[in-house]
């Protein structure tokens, strides 16, 4: 997203922002096919990857997006809410 969008967008009374989210403990692994091996290795691996240890719950990257679209975020536009339990500092 670049500045001059939210500038743009801003002037219609809309606020544009982003979640990044961490890996999601969710069914999205499950659906790729692989074997039992393959995916006991994914949440093994993951986790250690991530500095709060544990891969976000899905319930926890909606919160991020409910807030976003709260009006308790009335003043924030152009910005990512990161929530990746410091997955970024790696």
């Amino acid at each position: 997203m670049t500045p001059d969008t939210v500038e743009f967008i801003a002037v219609f009374v809309l606020a544009l922002d982003t979640v990044r989210p961490a890996p999601i403990k969710s069914g999205f692994y499950d659906n790729l096919g692989l074997t039992s091996d393959e995916l006991d290795a994914i949440y093994e691996q993951m986790p250690q990857q991530i500095p709060l240890g544990r891969m976000v719950r899905p319930i926890e990257n909606a919160n991020a997006v409910l807030f976003i679209a709260s009006r308790d975020s009335s003043f924030v536009t152009g910005s990512t809410l990161v929530c990746e339990g410091g997955f970024l500092l790696q």
